[in-house]
């Protein structure tokens, strides 16, 4: 790098920039080599809740790669190489945006780095970007791109602002009307940013504390001075949360006990829901009938919710989805005098998909059976029993009591037959709790994976990165590990951490 020093002629630096690279914990950065350095820790995002200045926890480990385009490979001799490795150096051509500030080199940006086609470096800051802000949709988003000159010796202070605006994307039915924003993901060269909306659940536990409802892609073109800027629903509400069902439910049967006029002998009698009832016998609920569905078949069942969206190194969007894949075989006959006996097995399997390449997946199965009876007049009783197997461990149920009223759905096969006609909004609420032994960790933005509840412990299987699975093995534990890190230099991953941690 050849620099000009007010007039006192050129002097050459062979190199240029910050070698001190590695996970930063407590302020403390730990180098290749095992040694360390004080470290300005990445900045968490912090909220007001409940009157308390409060961390957000996955905000920590936050981590974007920055990359010039054409700036090649630092060469080192091996003499060079060597000294670098005894002092725990890393001479790289990329950088890495740290923490919810996006800080380099221990300095926060607030933003990120755009390299327009001149190789002319902007720092990028959006304004109306901040998650602490419930927004209504009924109101489009809109806010301002500033790009001033980063990282230049010598020039000028120069900055140029550009309106942004954009719908979004909250579509289909029974719709939230309001949310939070926030920057998800940026490409490595700073041309395309995605921000998710989404809304923000803080409990006790490790969990995914953003759900989210759409996904919105910032894009920057151009040079910087005559830039042109966008933004668009990448990933409506309607695509992110979605169920899929293969099994045919069959018509509505009636079961009810009929008393007919004076004199009647009193019977049951069964008929198809659709089927009008004789004369004088009223209406279906008049006589204490109970309706069910009929099926008997196979079962498969795919839900799925985009949990983020990342760039990988070809700066292409790759979605991360939450996915439930379920395969079974149930037995709903139509009922007779004697009741209703029903049966059903199957299994699944939970995964973190990475564009539609699974990186993070546990096993589990599911068989339960359900048995009424009818009793004249009466409701009858009922009982059902199932076992739900989550990564190895079974949770066996059982109910008996007295049947319910106009209604006679197997209680088992209430989580399948919920599935029938999915919605949206069912599949928001219901993602992750499938079988209430199952949960997704976000242990940064990068970093998401699967934990399955234990009878003592929490089993934690290696998280999905933008670069692959984290290295590791599926570890038990009953203290909370909600902290991680991915690098974009390496595709290494930290989780399964007690206390915040964050690359840099």
């Amino acid at each position: 790098m050849i620099l000009q020093h007010k007039g006192l002629g050129l002097f050459q630096a062979k190199l240029w920039g910050n070698p001190w690279h590695g996970p930063v914990r407590a302020g403390v950065l730990t180098l290749p080599n095992g040694s360390t350095r004080v470290w300005p820790q990445p900045a968490v995002h912090q909220d007001l809740i409940s009157g308390v200045l409060t961390d957000i926890p996955d905000t920590w480990g936050d981590a974007h790669r920055v990359k010039v385009p054409g700036v090649p490979e630092v060469v080192r001799s091996a003499e060079e190489l060597a000294a670098d490795a005894a002092a725990g150096r890393q001479w790289r051509n990329t950088a890495i945006l740290s923490g919810d500030r996006r800080a380099l080199g221990g300095k926060p940006l607030d933003g990120w780095i755009y390299i327009d086609p001149d190789g002319v470096r902007w720092l990028v800051r959006c304004t109306n970007l901040d998650e602490n802000t419930v927004r209504s949709f009924s109101t489009p988003w809109s806010a301002t791109l500033t790009l001033s000159r980063f990282g230049e010796f010598g020039q000028d202070a120069e900055s140029h602002s550009y309106p942004v605006g954009s719908g979004w994307g909250i579509d289909g039915a029974t719709a939230p009307t309001a949310g939070r924003l926030r920057l998800e993901s940026i490409r490595a060269d700073g041309s395309a940013a995605v921000l998710m909306v989404h809304e923000r659940r803080l409990g006790t536990a490790e969990t995914q504390i953003r759900w989210p409802y759409a996904f919105l892609e910032l894009t920057l073109s151009g040079p910087g001075a005559t830039a042109t800027v966008g933004c668009s629903v990448v990933k409506a509400r309607s695509a992110v949360s979605q169920a899929t069902v293969a099994m045919d439910l069959g018509p509505d049967y009636l079961a009810g006990y009929y008393n007919g006029p004076p004199g009647y002998t009193p019977e049951w009698r069964f008929q198809l829901a659709s089927t009008p009832p004789g004369p004088g016998e009223g209406n279906f609920s008049e006589w204490g009938g109970r309706s069910c569905k009929v099926y008997s078949g196979t079962v498969t069942l795919d839900i799925r919710r985009t949990l983020s969206i990342w760039y990988d190194v070809d700066g292409l969007r790759r979605d991360v989805d939450f996915v439930i894949a379920w395969d079974g075989n149930v037995d709903i006959p139509a009922p007779t005098a004697d009741g209703l006996e029903s049966t059903g097995s199957a299994n699944w399997t939970a995964s973190i998909e990475v564009g539609g390449e699974v990186r993070s997946q546990l096993l589990g199965a599911w068989t339960g059976t359900a048995s009424e009876t009818l009793d004249g007049t009466d409701l009858g009783s009922m009982s059902w029993a199932r076992t739900v197997t989550t990564d190895g461990i079974d949770y066996p149920e059982s109910v008996s009591d007295d049947a319910a009223a106009h209604n006679w759905v197997p209680l088992p096969f209430d989580e399948i037959l919920v599935y029938a006609a999915p919605t949206i909004a069912l599949v928001e609420a219901n993602a992750t709790t499938f079988n209430g032994h199952l949960d997704v960790i976000r242990y940064s933005p990068q970093v998401i994976g699967l934990c399955a509840d234990r009878p003592s412990a929490r089993a934690y299987h290696p998280p999905a990165t933008p670069t692959g699975t984290a290295s590791g093995v599926v570890t038990t534990g009953t203290t909370a590990r909600r902290y991680g890190a991915w690098d974009p230099h390496t595709g290494a991953a930290l989780w399964l951490e007690t206390s915040p941690v964050c690359w840099v």
